[in-house]
């Protein structure tokens, strides 16, 4: 398999790193559900949309942006080097990391362009280039196992999809990615046995002296809707977190989720005379934190 092919050590590191971070990932989501983040869509036809645009055109066009760089016609290169500066300065959010990394990519690019008879420069480069595709599929960064091993499996991935180009074509690599998404999505929804809309059963509920609580993690086909009175709360697709900075309470801005899952949430308040909208929250942060549905 290997006789002929260049840059071997980019397949080898790359399929080691994809196989084990992506059972790692499906091992620690499997058994902690608080690291699950929950993906949901206002309807079918985004959902049906998200899913093709994830195993047909997202892969093409991702790997014609990271990978045309480092093909022999000039017109690929081009499209490449624009293609990356335009979706990390206007296509995403600007964030410092991508910034900095595709720097020193370029950097990289450069150096080896000068000093063409050394490949270190090009090694590097390519590694550079796997970080950047992995870095920009996230929106922020976030300390936990999770992102660590989602991260690693982009990186990995990344690392065979530049194997195939440099040895094959960008072509293989194309094929490759469709095929890697679409087997990961078809594993994700059968192994997580997902729902696509609420069950009235899988609610849970908290019953205080001023609050009536009930919460059930949303389904895939979930709307973002929030509703609020004097005495009922109601929130469709959303965290407790996002529910409070609805509300404007800033004292409780702080305050961190203790999961990343996204809730539908019906909160009853059950007190007899009005009271401020900040004792109602501060009362109702209390309740919530000791049900370990939010945290300091």
């Amino acid at each position: 398999m290997f006789n002929n092919k260049k840059f071997n050590h980019l397949f080898i590191i790359g399929v080691t790193l994809s196989v084990t971070s992506i059972f790692l990932m499906f091992y620690n989501i499997n058994s902690n559900d608080n690291n699950l983040e929950t993906e949901t869509y206002s309807s079918i036809n985004q959902f049906w949309f998200y899913i093709l645009y994830g195993i047909s055109l997202g892969p093409i066009l991702e790997e014609l942006v990271f990978d045309s760089i480092f093909l022999r016609h000039r017109i690929f290169k081009i499209l490449g080097l624009f293609g990356l500066i335009i979706l990390v300065f206007f296509v995403l959010n600007v964030r410092l990391i991508n910034v900095i990394t595709l720097i020193i990519f370029l950097c990289l690019i450069l150096l080896n362009k000068l000093y063409h008879q050394s490949k270190v420069y090009f090694v590097l480069a390519l590694y550079a280039n796997a970080f950047l595709f992995s870095a920009i599929h996230f929106k922020q960064i976030e300390y936990d196992n999770l992102f660590f091993l989602s991260f690693l499996s982009r990186f990995g991935g990344h690392l065979i999809a530049l194997w195939l180009v440099l040895n094959y074509n960008l072509f293989a690599a194309i094929t490759y990615h469709i095929v890697k998404n679409t087997l990961l999505t078809l594993f994700a929804y059968d192994f997580y046995n997902l729902d696509f809309y609420s069950n009235q059963s899988d609610f849970k509920s908290i019953n205080t002296k001023q609050f009536y609580i009930e919460y059930a993690e949303t389904s895939l086909i979930s709307k973002h809707k929030i509703r609020y009175s004097d005495t009922l709360w109601n929130c469709n697709s959303c965290k407790f977190t996002d529910f409070y900075q609805h509300l404007d309470d800033r004292k409780l801005s702080k305050i961190k989720q203790s999961n990343k899952l996204i809730y539908d949430i019906n909160i009853t308040i059950k007190t007899k005379q009005h009271q401020p909208k900040a004792i109602i929250l501060e009362n109702l942060d209390q309740v919530l934190k000791s049900n370990q549905l939010i945290t300091e």
